[in-house]
């Protein structure tokens, strides 16, 4: 932690951590791989400049080994992609230190590595890939057996009736004391094996107690597999009985000693621990302790079976959503066409059907049942299952309210029906039929009572589908109806409203109108009024403000004001005798309130300097006195210029 890792203590540490900590080993395979690509030179760096794609070209200059190791940890974490890659960068690594150093033959790792590439093109689905790199094993090396084996497994796989039997058995007479061909001819034994009532008679079982016997007693996979096969067995065995549950039960306690042993010779065999799981639950039905053990086996191994077995369990349980996930999980997991996964899900999905009386899970039964009958179509208990479930459907559909069902699931039941009836009593003439004879003729003839049941519902249903269709159209007619004097309410108080807003648009814009035409005037009115103020200037000719007459200074003579200018009018007037008659002056009189005579008497003579009354010409009408005395009264409070009042008067 405190100083640079040294590259020798990460291998140690690696392969300490390989059994106990995959991926603290893993981290410490990485970080050495960081360390040598970051020691490569910048001159024997290519010019990428993607970093994964400058990486994946380094990396074809490290060791062999290192990234053989690394695939190895990314398969086992199921990161196939990846490993690919790792591999085919090694082979490539080891293709380039050939070049290197003439005396080094890298025959050994390039063969191994290259089997490896071939496991993960087989997780990938990618068989012909697969088969080009064992056979190109097989040229080298003649006698690689587990290139071989897997060729083997591939043709098995590929076509399970014809080559790969043919290729099994040829694979075990040239080399059957090899452990990896007697497990896998076991395997392949399992799987096509027919079913026998006696277990001395398997072909499996002795298979495998000859592999104990005479090769290797403790062969962890022979182990297990005695362990399948008496578990198998006891399964079937029969329970009428004490004395038969008792020997059921010793069946059950010889496969869990078989599982036993295999786990003390390995105590990490999750296939073994999945053996004893199964024995609870079919010996002692202990489903919680079995799912607790069968759920820390699906976090350590990805095999399709321990899903296929948590989802017996949750059958059992009757939580068959649970089930039917595992079934499914294990389906996905390169199972697609198992006859038993299918099968289960057939009968967990018939299970749900009856218990919620549910035709639509009655109908997915059906297709899980036809779909192995499809990839098996010469297996009798197949084709038994697909008329059974026709028969439920069947039942169902007739036990159903007409609200529950259409007049096309009826139909469809019936017609389903017929097959089955004509199925049970094909199956009944068989000469190993799955059931007994008489109860598959039992079936038929209950199932043509069905029929008659299914014709008289048929036409019920009809009549009800008629009905309620007219009832439906009249609610459906009511409903467009109601939405149609809807839409027209809506539509008026649509057209209301926008009348109104078109009225109040109106108004406002009669309001905005009569708005301008104002400002206009006021406008046209101040334009006028400043015009008015104008005059033209004696000198530029401009137009200018008009300047105001300056107001004369008035002399006072005792109580009386008389402008100055009157003498001058005085005088002016004397001097236009030529022309017209002399403009008559009205002299100021002090303002009092009252009257003239009165006066005359209260006032002393001799008080003021002059005539308390300027008198005015005789001339002047008495109308135009009463006017000139009014104005007196009311402009005595300004002064007035002479020449403008005189001219205005």
């Amino acid at each position: 932690q405190n100083l640079s890792p040294d590259e020798s203590v990460l291998v140690y540490l690696a392969r300490l951590y390989e059994t106990t900590a995959p991926e603290k080993s893993m981290q410490c395979l990485t970080q050495l791989e960081q360390i040598q690509l970051a020691s490569i030179p910048e001159d024997a760096r290519p010019d990428i400049d993607d970093q994964d794609e400058l990486n994946a070209a380094l990396r074809e200059s490290l060791p062999p080994q290192l990234l053989n190791n690394m695939g190895c940890f990314l398969y086992q974490n199921e990161k196939i992609a990846l490993a690919r890659g790792l591999f085919q960068s090694a082979l490539n690594s080891c293709v380039q230190a050939k070049e290197k150093t003439e005396d080094t033959d890298p025959d050994a790792l390039v063969t191994t590595i290259s089997y490896n590439l071939g496991r993960t093109y087989e997780a990938a689905d990618m068989w012909d890939e697969a088969k080009k790199v064992y056979e190109g094993l097989l040229e080298r090396h003649s006698n690689y057996t587990e290139a071989n084996a897997r060729l083997t497994y591939i043709a098995l796989r590929q076509s399970p009736t014809d080559e790969g039997p043919k290729k099994i058995a040829k694979l075990y007479e040239s080399d059957n004391t090899n452990l990896e061909v007697r497990s896998l001819y076991g395997w392949y034994i399992s799987k096509s094996k027919k079913r026998v009532a006696n277990l001395a008679e398997d072909n499996e079982q002795r298979h495998f107690k000859h592999t104990l016997q005479y090769h290797d007693k403790h062969d962890r996979y022979a182990l297990t597999g005695m362990g399948n096969v008496h578990l198998l067995f006891a399964r079937d065995m029969r329970r009428d009985t004490e004395q038969d549950k008792e020997k059921r039960r010793k069946m059950y306690q010889r496969a869990v000693e078989f599982y036993d042993k295999a786990l003390q010779l390995d105590p990490k065999n999750a296939y073994a621990a999945q053996g004893i799981a199964i024995a609870l639950i079919d010996d002692r039905k202990e489903y919680s302790a079995a799912v607790q053990v069968l759920s820390k086996i699906r976090d350590t191994i990805k095999d399709p079976s321990v899903y296929l077995n948590l989802g017996h369990v949750y059958a059992e349980l009757r939580q068959f959503a649970r089930s039917i996930e595992h079934y499914e999980t294990a389906l996905s997991k390169d199972r697609a066409r198992d006859v038993q996964i299918l099968a289960c899900l057939g009968r967990v999905w018939w299970l749900k059907g009856k218990q919620e009386a549910n035709l639509a899970a009655m109908k997915t039964a059906l297709e899980y049942a036809e779909r192995a009958r499809t990839v098996s179509p010469d297996q009798l208990h197949l084709q038994f299952n697909v008329a059974f479930v026709q028969n439920q459907i069947a039942s169902l559909a007739y036990g159903l309210q007409p609200t529950q069902k259409t007049l096309q699931d009826v139909q469809e039941a019936a017609d389903g029906l017929k097959e089955a009836i004509e199925t049970f009593e094909r199956l009944s003439k068989e000469k190993s039929p799955p059931y007994p004879s008489a109860a598959l003729e039992q079936r038929a003839n209950m199932g043509r009572t069905i029929s008659k049941q299914l014709d008289r519902a048929m036409q019920s249903q009809k009549e009800y589908e008629e009905k309620n269709a007219a009832k439906l159209q009249q609610a459906r007619e009511a409903r467009e109806e109601a939405a149609r004097v809807r839409e027209e309410a809506l539509r008026k108080a649509q057209e209301v409203e926008t009348e109104r807003k078109q009225r109040i648009a109106e108004e406002r814009a009669q309001m905005v109108e009569e708005v301008q035409r104002h400002a206009a005037r006021r406008a046209e009115d101040d334009r006028a009024r400043e015009e008015a103020e104008l005059t033209n200037d004696s000198e530029t000719g401009d137009r200018v403000k008009r300047k105001k007459k300056p107001v004369s200074k008035r002399k006072k003579k005792g109580d009386d004001f008389i402008a100055e200018e009157d003498d001058e009018h005085d005088a002016h007037s004397g001097e236009s005798d030529a022309g017209e008659a002399p403009k008559k002056k009205r002299r100021l009189e002090r303002r009092s309130g009252k009257p003239k005579a009165d006066k005359e008497k209260a006032e002393k003579p001799g008080k003021y300097k002059s005539s308390e009354m300027v008198v005015d010409s005789d001339d002047e009408p008495a109308s135009e006195k009463e006017e000139t005395t009014t104005r007196r009264r009311g402009n005595a409070s300004r002064r007035l210029a002479d020449d403008d009042v005189e001219e205005d008067e």
